[in-house]
């Protein structure tokens, strides 16, 4: 978000122009969902979309997180503000928790995250 928000406004359009539009993001490989699974009950970036856009792969790790585990996905944190606060904390371990908007039918949700230290 760092990079993103030092862009003029004008290489933020030619950015949004692009077809199809390219994200940097986590890898799609098995190895990847392999240390996910082991390590981890949700997950989260701070870019526009968790993984690589478009996908390198046959297969979308949204796909197999969402709806094969049921792992939530965070997309857009601001983890330059959450690294900070852990600085001044001195202690880089804690609890997160994530509420989505109560929105019946609802596939989305701004994320609505909380740090615990």
């Amino acid at each position: 978000m760092v990079a993103f928000n030092a862009l003029a406004r004008s290489e933020i359009e030619t950015l949004r122009q692009a077809t199809p539009p390219s994200f940097s993001g986590v890898e799609q490989s098995e190895e990847m969902l392999r240390w996910i699974w082991e390590s981890f009950s949700a997950v989260a970036g701070d870019q526009p979309s968790f993984e690589c856009w478009p996908t390198q792969k046959d297969y979308l790790l949204h796909e197999v997180l969402l709806a094969g585990w049921g792992c939530p996905i965070g997309e857009l944190f601001d983890l330059e503000k959450l690294a900070e606060q852990c600085k001044k904390e001195k202690r880089w371990s804690f609890f997160v928790a994530s509420e989505p908007c109560n929105v019946p039918g609802g596939v989305a949700s701004p994320p609505n995250i909380l740090a615990i230290f």
